[in-house]
């Protein structure tokens, strides 16, 4: 018959967070990441997520060394409301000899938390990246709001803002961004 046993433990040092990517869902999600502490890998496995003693699913966790940090995700927070709403898209043409295509994004991420606690949000975004020197893609600063990260993980594009949110404290987060291209070339994707 199956049994299970304890067949040890480890010491983790883990912070909970909440996941935000507003151009692919308006849900937030509860993310624990989680540090090794010790001297010892843990194991690659299965493991089972409980979310306030109630069983959320199952993830794979890979081999974890001492020191390396590794997300567990456990579902939907719905104590974390998010509304994304598009405040420009506009094309147009600039120049004065040789025409480009403009177009122009603007986009506001409405973010309130419900809990009656503080929480700490990572909100990740994307904006084009070209792969010709001939596509200019440009992150407007007077409408995007501070304190992101570009190129976050190394993925070009990638934009992240990671705060913290009081409890029943909403926020705005902007993000403005212009790409030109020449007339004569083709741009897919967007």
């Amino acid at each position: 018959t199956e049994t299970k046993l304890m067949v040890g433990t480890f010491d983790t040092e883990s912070k909970i967070q909440i996941h935000i990517k507003p151009q692919l869902s308006t849900e937030a999600f509860l993310v624990a990441k989680t540090k090794l502490k010790g001297e010892s890998p843990a194991l690659p496995g299965q493991v089972n997520l409980f979310r306030d003693g109630a069983y959320v699913g199952q993830d794979a966790l890979p081999l974890l060394r001492p020191g390396e940090e590794h997300g567990l995700y456990f579902g939907v927070d719905d104590q974390v409301a998010v509304k994304r709403k598009v405040l420009k898209d506009q094309k147009s043409e600039a120049g004065i000899i040789a025409r480009d295509n403009v177009l122009e994004r603007d986009f506001v991420t409405e973010l309130q938390n419900l809990h009656s606690r503080p929480v700490e949000v990572v909100v990740k975004e994307t904006v084009p990246a070209g792969r010709s020197d001939k596509i200019g893609v440009e992150v407007l600063s007077d409408v995007t709001t501070p304190g992101y990260e570009q190129d976050s993980a190394n993925i070009k594009g990638m934009l992240q803002w990671q705060f913290p949110m009081a409890a029943k404290e909403k926020k705005d987060l902007k993000l403005g961004w212009k790409i030109s291209w020449p007339k004569d070339l083709t741009l897919s994707g967007l």
